[in-house]
């Protein structure tokens, strides 16, 4: 068992600029409100946080893009803003020699004196790259130094696809126990996935106000999804029964919310012709797209068969609107579900 000696974390905040992608705070430092990001999003609180914080800021049109990956100069950036606490800046587009230059260059180098990583576990060669949760937990975990982890293998134990082989195991457990990064419910870390900007604005939220942060205390059986209140993602006055169909729906007043569809088995089955297009799933219950918390699809669900009749343990869905427009998948129990059956929602990982 690995004893660590606490410190106190001091995290300095700047509303010094962010990357050129990054637009849309006014002259206070107070973030616009951004088109794509509606008070019904999940994570519209941390992404409001850290804008107006001058953490990360939005782009030239708007928008935020919630569902678009981070990239390995984006969170570097953060990283070296909220906790140098000075902006270093943007590097020039050539250096001295005539080489061209990434714009995240400037903050790589600052994290390279600041210890976050070696060069040779994140290479300037990635700056435009998706970042990994395993290399995030790296950069955390320098950020936080050394922090006291009570029970340290019995939380680790937890996480079943981390063990002491796993790269960077003491820093994606640290991440994991302290509630920075957290798990999936299937009690996987996945330290290979990406995350979103929306995810990422989460992460950033709880590394700097510990109060936000979801803490494990050891080994558990099962580590649920997150509940969330329906009403901050679906505008309960619009579920009229041209929406609903259904008369059995039972829009529960809380739900589960998953980022990554494939711990639910998301996949297309064929995509849209402009009348109809089918996917298959593991959720369970009536099946509808949301699209700025509005239902603007109710989908036809039927247990999927092999060629012999044998039930393949999955659903499949038919809708008749694009797929690719709505922001969320949800499965809603029906009126003679268990009491402790909750709406569900994903992440739409088809979304352009």
């Amino acid at each position: 068992m690995r004893k660590w000696i606490i410190a106190t974390l001091t995290i300095a905040l700047t509303a010094a600029t962010a990357a050129t992608a990054f637009a849309g705070v006014g002259e206070t430092g107070q973030s616009k409100p951004f088109i794509d990001v509606l008070k019904t999003n999940w994570a519209h609180s941390s992404i409001e946080t850290i804008t107006d914080k001058g953490i990360i800021k939005g782009y030239p049109d708007g928008t935020f893009k919630p569902d678009a990956k981070l990239t390995y100069g984006e969170f570097i950036k953060m990283a070296t803003i909220i906790h140098a606490g000075e902006d270093v800046g943007n590097a020039a587009s050539k250096d001295n020699s005539g080489n061209a230059l990434n714009w995240a260059a400037n903050y790589y180098n600052k994290a390279l004196n600041l210890k976050y990583f070696r060069i040779s576990q994140i290479t300037s060669s990635q700056l435009n790259h998706d970042i990994t949760r395993r290399d995030m937990a790296l950069i955390i975990s320098a950020i936080l130094g050394d922090v006291k982890i009570n029970n340290y293998d019995e939380i680790q134990s937890g996480i079943t696809d981390v063990d002491f082989k796993t790269i960077y195991e003491y820093d994606i457990t640290k991440a994991y126990a302290l509630g920075i990064i957290t798990g999936y419910p299937d009690g996987t870390f996945k330290p290979e996935n990406t995350l979103t900007r929306a995810e990422s604005a989460v992460v950033i939220e709880r590394l700097i106000d510990e109060s936000k942060r979801q803490p494990t205390e050891g080994n558990e059986e099962e580590i649920q999804a997150k509940t969330y209140n329906t009403s901050d993602l679906l505008d309960m006055s619009k579920l009229t029964p041209d929406r609903v169909v259904s008369d059995v729906a039972k829009f529960t007043e809380e739900y589960k919310f998953y980022t990554d569809a494939s711990e639910l088995n998301v996949k297309m089955h064929y995509q849209f012709d402009g009348e109809i297009g089918a996917f298959n799933h593991e959720l369970r219950g009536l099946i509808y797209l949301v699209k700025d918390g509005v239902i603007i699809d109710h989908c036809q669900t039927l247990p999927r068969y092999d060629e012999d009749g044998n039930y393949l343990y999955f659903q499949g869905s038919i809708f008749h609107s694009d797929i690719t427009k709505a922001d969320y998948i949800i499965s809603v129990p029906t009126a003679s579900a268990s009491k402790d059956k909750l709406v569900q929602v994903v992440v739409n990982p088809f979304k352009r």
